[in-house]
């Protein structure tokens, strides 16, 4: 914790610990394939099929109600997989999906606009049934992107990208020619619009970079490796800085790695080794308008590892003793504070959150709410003020969609001495007054005088009095908000 302090005796510090309580925002039997995506304004979208595999519903949270939509059917026609969904700041949303349909594969997707979901939409044939895999993703101006990466003949893949401006265009072909089983993916940078597609080639990796003006670029090799590389995932921001995390596979020994797209030599940096990775998970990636950028990947010992960067990258920091192979998500706000979140490997799953801030990962901490979350996947948006969490997990038959925030409380805190009216007066008052930036969670406010409690005052004090001080001493105060576990929410301090 820090604190900072005016020469009035005004100081303000942060300790952010608290998360808001859980909201569940639907319960659904008989279902599966679920996906979910959170915007940085708290909009959030499920999407999932029923069990006999003939129908697509989604949903929308709105943070501003604290309520979601009632599921609704987007699709009822054919056999149906591969579900993608993306949310923008203002609840528009995308969700894609694979159709068989007279045993031939397709591409439908569906947008949530001005309150509704359009009819679904066929934008393309993918070759043979469950051999498609989609990707989507969506700006703050409506504008969408989804990835149909389909079999052509036998090995040979073709990845297909579609681009959504109030309409959806004809296929643009990124990458042809490529292995069995590739999977791409896609992100928006949500201000402007920039896109990156990142992909298997061969034994390496290629992407290829979007702008709204400038259409597609050509893809270019992000990696190349002797035996096989997987998992490639990019980030990119308005200025079109982008990287792209994946891992090698050298002798059996798989590495988490990352390279950054140099946008004057328009060409891919060597990239840099973080550290091992366990098998069947991948390297997430996540950067902000200035430029910095965070990792996240599990080790083969199942810890949970992140490091940053911002002129080079710093050493992976251990957030969690104990990961699991549950999805996993990371995000970076403008002031570059950070969030992960992951699953802990326990002998019942759950969703575990680690927050970065003031220049330090804080401890992870169990954010779901069941003892028993088989099957989490879930997504987060990392803001200046702290991030959103949106997720789901099977609970029996059911699978239940949740979502949480996590506040970073503030604490200001000013004082004073009363006034001497007498000279042979000796003993005098110290008065502190304070006020907090949220009081959701805060149950109790305790007063400490020279790191000793001296007062404990209910959670809307916001100011008191310590009498009898002596003349010329001088005194050490620390103000803290407590919630009702006792963990510290904000603090703060100031000298009289």
């Amino acid at each position: 914790m820090k604190a900072m302090c005016s020469l009035l005796l005004i100081c303000t510090s942060l300790f952010g610990v608290d998360w808001t309580a859980i909201t569940t925002y639907f319960d659904q039997t008989d279902s599966s394939g679920q996906k979910f995506a959170v915007s940085g304004t708290g909009y959030g979208v499920a999407a999932w099929i029923d069990t006999d595999d003939t129908v697509v519903k989604a949903s929308i949270y709105n943070p501003t109600t604290g309520s979601a939509t009632t599921p609704v059917t987007i699709s009822s026609s054919g056999t149906l997989s591969g579900i993608s969904v993306a949310v923008n700041a203002s609840g528009e949303a995308v969700v894609v999906w694979e159709s068989v349909v007279s045993s031939a594969a397709h591409m439908f997707a569906s947008v949530y606009t001005n309150g509704s979901w359009s009819s679904e939409e066929d934008l393309g044939t993918g070759g043979a049934a469950n051999s498609t895999m989609t990707a989507a993703a969506i700006d703050d101006d409506g504008r969408a992107i989804a990835l149909l990466s389909f079999i052509v003949n036998r090995n040979s893949y073709t990845l297909n990208a579609f681009n959504y401006t109030g309409s959806w265009s004809a296929a643009t072909e990124l990458a042809s020619g490529l292995q069995t089983g590739n999977f791409a993916t896609i992100y928006m940078d949500p201000s402007s619009g920039n896109g990156i597609a990142a992909w298997i080639e061969g034994t390496g990796g290629a992407a290829a970079i979007y702008t709204p003006t400038g259409g597609w670029e050509s893809s270019l090799t992000v990696a190349t490796a002797s035996t096989d590389s997987e998992g490639y995932r990019g980030a990119i921001n308005a200025s079109g800085q982008a990287l792209v995390g994946f891992y090698f596979n050298a002798k059996g020994t798989k590495t988490a790695r990352v390279s950054i797209y140099n946008t004057t030599t328009d060409t891919w940096g060597t990239a840099t080794e973080l550290g091992s990775i366990s098998d069947d998970t991948f390297t997430r990636v996540a950067i902000n308008a200035s430029g910095e950028m965070v990792t996240l990947f599990t080790t083969p010992s199942f810890a949970v590892q992140a490091s940053r960067y911002t002129t080079s990258w710093s050493s992976a920091e251990t957030l969690s003793a104990s990961g699991s192979f549950l999805d996993y998500s990371v995000s970076i706000a403008p002031n570059g504070n950070a969030v992960a979140l992951f699953g802990a490997l326990t002998s019942t799953p759950i969703l575990s959150a680690a927050v970065y801030q003031n220049g330090a990962w804080e401890d992870a901490q169990v954010v779901s709410g069941s003892t028993d979350e088989s099957g989490s996947k879930g997504s987060v948006y990392a803001l200046s003020s702290g991030p959103y969490i949106f997720w789901g997990y099977v609970s029996g038959a059911n699978w239940l969609a949740e979502v949480r925030r996590f506040i970073a409380t503030t604490m200001t805190i000013s004082g004073s001495r009363t006034s001497n009216r007498y000279a042979t007066q000796t003993l005098f008052k110290n008065e502190l007054s304070w006020s907090l930036s949220s009081t959701d969670s805060v149950s109790a406010i305790w007063v400490f005088r020279d790191g000793i409690l001296i007062a404990k005052l209910d959670s809307t004090a916001t100011s008191y009095s310590d009498p009898k001080r002596i003349k010329g001493q001088k005194y050490s105060y620390s103000v803290r908000a407590q919630d009702s576990t006792g963990t510290v929410l904000a603090s703060s301090f100031i000298v009289l």
